[in-house]
């Protein structure tokens, strides 16, 4: 047998050349080291890794030098095994290339010659290989007091690992400051995770030298609006002028947080070519971003600006308003008899004509303060003239303006009272709630929109209104106009509402939902009454599974279990998931554990036994291990018998449900025995002439 397994180490197929490592892992003798040494050349990454960790499980002195010379093995899974068998093997002539593999690109391999240096005794000679070792221990923080000696070391850590590893080098840099680690910065300006970029930018920022601002300027095109609006504020700090011009290209950004951080730098500069761009912010359509151009053109100070802030004095937002009044006192106490004052004098006078109540008075009362006549008023504005209408006008317009502000809370609010008021001026702007991207606002406004007795004037208006009121039959017989209402309610944040949307989506029979039906089904945070709603809307629509995958779930959540049993192990994940969560009734929980003790797909042994020691599937897992390994245990892998010989006895728990929390408690636990499981196991290893 010895002589065909190392034939089979130069068998072309690469499985084959992996099970004769593995088998050689079983057996002894020089002839077994030699021929594990040469599978260290193997083409194959997953051929070299095991031989490596075989020979370090050997213990072999003659393997040391050939795993040293692995250590420059291409794959990092291979260096990390070379690794961890040099640590096993103790030889103090692996200390040096060790010390080398902590500047391993890759973080795994430098963790592992950390542990091997750890485990030899090795010590550092000085700081810079205290801070390599440091770093391949990912204790980047402690870098920092060893000062520049460290960059070198911190670098590394830069070129790859996971993003949250990359971002504590970047602090780390940050903290040790100095001409030497703006290079490094700058290139952490192209990380692939927004996160590090964004530590990159705050750290050139803080560091404050010139030769940054350049790279920045370009970040500015950052695909992200966080790192965006990071940089903006990053320019400002630095306060380099020649960052005015790209920064008032991003008053225009699509992201409130970027355009008012933008806003807020040019400000900053207070420079005169900021002043343009700045007054165009005037009209910006949201009141923070007006109110932080207001004052960021206070800050600048300039007299050129008066003009448009005596007339951002009429906006109908009160804090842009109170802004403008302390922006203009702060630039010149009698702003109010200053040319700039008399050169918004037109302005104010159309303004006084305008609908908006609020508008209209301080349009009036600030021409009164420069001192100018107030035209006269038209008669159509005359009727709110009564302080009761006037004071409804502006109920109306507060509310109207409520529907388009960022707080989701707000904009509720606003339709809730719109539809109590019964002002049918309202119907237009609430229409627009029917769209809005959160669903209690779209409820909101659908139920004020249904009492002041409004009528869509189109199918998909009267969809969206239907879906918005949770009239589901209703919205599922106008067919198609409901599908896309219908999907936006398939992502709500109820179960109920999910649920409902799913089923009425059946209903409708488009193909347009089968994605977001899949999507549904495939979410395992989902309720599984929603996911069930799903399966039945897509069993209604005839869709047929094109994985076996998607046909385990389909046939698990359809309660399907025969299919189930057919299915085997591919099903077998989605049934212990669906299997141990509380919330399904007790009548599917018992099919579904039937249909898992009827697996009998010798392949699934080994999944079963992996969460045989789970205390809510215990009893269910045993009986399935039973007839499997009563009838199919020859078919079983050797691997799988011997995760069933490490199951211990666990402790099957009942629970109790508590009518008034909902929380399970358990109320009684009993060891479920797997000992017959195990001897079944054992018997057919030693028939097999394996070690148990």
């Amino acid at each position: 047998m010895l002589w065909w397994t190392l034939q089979q180490l130069k068998s072309k197929d690469e499985k084959t050349r992996l099970q004769a490592v593995g088998k050689l892992a079983e057996q002894e003798g020089a002839s077994i080291s030699d021929a594990l040494i040469s599978a260290l050349a193997d083409s194959d990454k997953e051929v070299r890794k095991t031989a490596a960790k075989v020979l370090g499980k050997f213990g072999d002195p003659g393997a040391v030098r050939p795993l040293i010379a692995a250590l420059a093995d291409r794959d990092p899974d291979v260096r990390e095994s070379v690794a961890e068998s040099l640590k096993l093997l103790g030889d103090a002539s692996a200390v040096p290339p060790l010390v080398r593999l902590l500047k391993d690109t890759e973080p795994g391999p430098r963790w592992h010659a950390a542990s091997a240096l750890e485990a030899l005794g090795w010590r550092p000679a000085n700081d810079t290989e205290t801070a390599l070792q440091f770093v391949a221990q990912g204790k980047a923080d402690r870098c920092v007091a060893l000062g520049e000696a460290a960059i070198d070391a911190i670098v590394i850590m830069l070129k790859g690992g996971v993003f949250f590893k990359r971002q504590q080098a970047v602090d780390a840099l940050s903290r040790i400051g100095g001409p030497k680690v703006v290079k490094p910065l700058v290139d952490s300006l192209r990380d692939d995770e927004p996160i590090v970029r964004t530590a990159a930018v705050e750290a050139l920022a803080k560091g404050g030298d010139a030769r940054a601002v350049e790279p920045l300027l370009r970040t500015l095109r950052d695909k992200d609006n966080r790192v965006r609006a990071t940089t903006v504020e990053a320019l400002s700090r630095l306060g380099d002028a020649q960052a005015i011009d790209p920064l008032a290209k991003l008053l225009k950004d699509q992201c409130w947080d970027v355009r008012m951080a933008a806003i807020e730098a040019m400000g900053k500069f207070k420079e005169a070519r900021a002043i343009d761009p700045l007054v165009l912010c005037l009209k910006d359509k949201d009141r923070d971003a007006r109110q932080a151009a207001v004052m960021s053109l206070g800050r600048i100070g300039d007299p050129k600006v008066i003009e448009p802030l005596v007339v951002a004095l009429t906006d109908e937002n009160e804090g842009v308003r109170a802004a403008a009044a302390a922006a203009l006192r702060k630039i010149d106490k009698e702003w109010e008899h200053s040319d700039g004052a008399h050169r918004a004098v037109p302005a104010l006078q159309q303004l006084t004509k305008s609908t908006v109540y609020w508008i209209r008075q301080t349009a009036t009362d600030t021409l009164a303060k420069i001192g100018e006549a107030v035209p006269v008023i038209p008669e159509t504005l005359t009727a709110f003239a009564d302080p009761v209408q006037a004071r409804k006008q502006m109920a109306l317009e507060t509310l109207l303006a409520a529907l388009s502000d960022s707080d989701r809370d707000l904009r509720q609010a606003a339709a809730e009272s719109l539809g109590r008021m019964g002002e049918a001026r309202a119907t237009a702007s609430l229409t627009v709630t029917l769209d809005d991207y959160d669903e209690w606002v779209r409820r909101a406004g659908a139920q004020a929109l249904e009492a002041l007795k409004w009528q869509p004037a189109e199918p998909g208006q009267k969809a969206r209104l239907l879906v918005n009121l949770l009239k589901w039959d209703e919205a599922a017989a106008l067919g198609a106009p409901a599908v896309e209402p219908l999907i936006t309610a398939l992502r709500g944040k109820t179960g109920a509402v999910r649920e409902a949307a799913a089923l009425a989506l059946g209903k409708v029979g488009d193909a347009r939902a089968v994605d977001p039906l899949v999507a549904c089904v495939r979410d395992n945070f989902n309720y599984p009454s929603v996911r069930s709603a799903a399966a039945v809307a897509l069993s209604a629509l005839k869709w047929q599974p094109d994985t076996p995958e998607l046909a385990a779930m389909q046939s698990v959540e359809t309660g399907n279990w025969e299919k189930v049993v057919e299915l085997g192990v591919v099903a077998l994940p989605m049934l212990l998931e669906y299997a141990k969560d509380n919330r399904v009734d007790d009548e599917r929980l018992k099919a579904a554990l039937g249909a898992l003790s009827r697996t009998s797909d010798p392949k699934a042994a080994g999944l079963l036994a992996g969460h045989a020691e789970d205390p809510q599937l215990a009893k269910s897992i045993l009986a399935a291990l039973e007839q499997m390994l009563a009838f199919k245990v020859t078919d079983v892998s050797a691997a799988h018998l011997r995760q069933i010989l490490a199951i211990t006895n666990p402790t099957s728990t009942s629970y109790r449900v508590d009518p008034k929390t909902g929380e399970y408690t358990p109320v009684q636990e009993e060891a479920v025995d797997f000992s017959l499981p195990r001897q079944m196991a054992e018997q057919e290893l030693a028939t097999r002439g394996q070690k148990s």
